[in-house]
């Protein structure tokens, strides 16, 4: 039977997953309508603008819902963790002030682009609009995730005899792992943003039997997919960094993630996938000898002494947890590579493409029309479920890959949590909110938006 402790954790983790899915797309896919439009404002190209223009219906449909997914999960925070927050409260809510400000600006902007269709329909301003909600909604990933890093690495306080002292709120801003780790962040919600969109017209152009609007769709591919390559090249540089960055600074965590049970190590294999049993030994992996010391601080070489745990060890997650953080970091890195090897055909063959050389001649063949590569349009809707996954299970991997503390070195998760029987109606009640805010998705999207795209 499932203690209140794991209903706490069960009802916000499962809450966070899906705000993280809205919070992202919504990250993402104004840079792209922004593109799209400006690029038919300056080209004087109408069908592209107004695609761009009924694209946007998504992003209201989605902010709507996140703001009232993000209601929730607030709310969560402070019934279902209230020791956690009343320390973000004495050391880090500057984070969150800053992150309200940003979601008011976002707010705004959303409300002048949708207002201004007409009087502003043919000016650049537009565009801009858009891309200020873009801006806006990163600035509050900025935010949230900067909490994050001091969750991970706290500093500017210190805890001593039950009391927290010497705290420094303005200290969250310059942790050492701040850089990477929102870097890393937000260019995972813009690719998986991105990639959204490219799902959305790939499919569009799966199904469509109107030259023109295949035409239209294939223009607005090609304008996003360099940007999406982009944001997936920058996003396995900081990726890569912020491993070895986990590993100068977080060891244990990276210990976790890797599944190095037996201490600091050199010639250490990468271990692939696997799990953890009772007595700390991983069991049934896929060991790649050499691998993992050579990848880490990109020394290769296989003398690198790459950190490790022992069972023995004070503080370190169960062995379930483990097999978590483990696997979900495996399963995302692994789909990284996927999504950059589909995102390189896509480019690729858009770059091959000999549709804009001077026969302008339109042509269902794939040689010449490189959205008409029913292989390549398949692999780019195959690349959004696999950031999907990446996404989620990199957020996994970095959570599960922190416990048992929920701020390290200072909060453990079950004395962050709310204990009290009382609290299981509402967490459930939360749930059922959740479910319903799901299928309402569902449902205003495919009426409000897919159908008439």
């Amino acid at each position: 039977m499932l203690s209140v402790y794991d209903i706490d954790r069960i009802v916000f983790a499962s809450s966070l997953a899906i705000h993280i899915i809205i919070a992202s797309i919504t990250i993402g896919m104004p840079f792209a309508v922004g593109t799209l439009e400006l690029y038919g404002i300056l080209k004087k190209d109408e069908s592209i603008k107004n695609l761009a223009q009924r694209i946007s219906t998504l992003i209201l449909v989605l902010f709507a819902i996140g703001t009232l997914s993000g209601t929730i999960v607030a709310v969560e925070m402070y019934i279902l963790f209230p020791k956690f927050m009343q320390i973000v409260s004495n050391t880090a809510i500057i984070s969150l002030y800053i992150e309200i400000l940003a979601f008011f600006l976002e707010s705004l902007f959303v409300g002048i682009y949708f207002y201004s269709f007409k009087k502003y329909s043919n000016s650049i301003l537009h565009p801009i609009f858009m891309y200020l909600i873009g801006i806006f909604a990163t600035m509050s990933g900025f935010l949230i995730i900067t909490l994050n890093a001091f969750m991970n690495y706290p500093v500017g306080i210190e805890y001593l005899n039950g009391q927290y002292i010497d705290i420094n709120p303005y200290s969250i801003f310059f942790t050492p792992i701040e850089f990477i780790e929102v870097s890393h962040g937000i260019l995972a919600s813009l690719e998986f943003g991105l990639s959204i969109f490219v799902l959305i017209i790939s499919y569009k152009i799966l199904k469509e039997k109107d030259i023109e609007n295949i035409k239209i769709y294939g223009k607005a591919l090609k304008l996003v997919i360099p940007i999406l390559f982009l944001s997936i090249l920058l996003l396995g540089i900081f990726g890569i960094n912020s491993i070895d960055t986990l590993a100068k600074y977080q060891p244990v965590k990276y210990s976790i993630l890797e599944a190095n049970l037996n201490g600091n190590i050199s010639n250490a294999p990468e271990n692939l996938f696997g799990i953890v049993t009772n007595n700390y030994t991983l069991i049934d992996s896929i060991q790649i000898p050499n691998l993992q010391s050579l990848l880490l601080y990109e020394s290769f070489n296989p003398n690198t002494i790459v950190p490790g745990i022992y069972a023995n060890e004070s503080y370190i997650p169960s062995p379930n947890d483990i097999t978590i953080a483990h696997n979900s970091f495996d399963i995302m890195a692994i789909f990284g590579f996927l999504i950059f090897f589909i995102s390189l055909y896509g480019l690729i063959s858009l770059i091959i493409s000999k549709e804009d050389k001077k026969d302008k001649k339109f042509t269902l063949n794939p040689k010449y029309t490189f959205y008409m590569n029913k292989l390549l349009l398949y692999g780019l809707i195959l690349l959004s479920v696999l950031s999907l996954i990446s996404l989620e299970t990199g957020w996994i991997a970095a959570e599960v890959g922190r416990q048992p503390w929920t701020i390290y070195g200072i909060l453990l998760t079950k004395d962050a949590a709310n204990l009290n029987p009382g609290v299981v109606p509402i967490a459930i009640t939360f749930e059922l909110i959740y479910i319903a805010l799901f299928v309402l998705s569902i449902w205003a999207i495919k009426r409000y938006f897919i159908n008439k795209l």
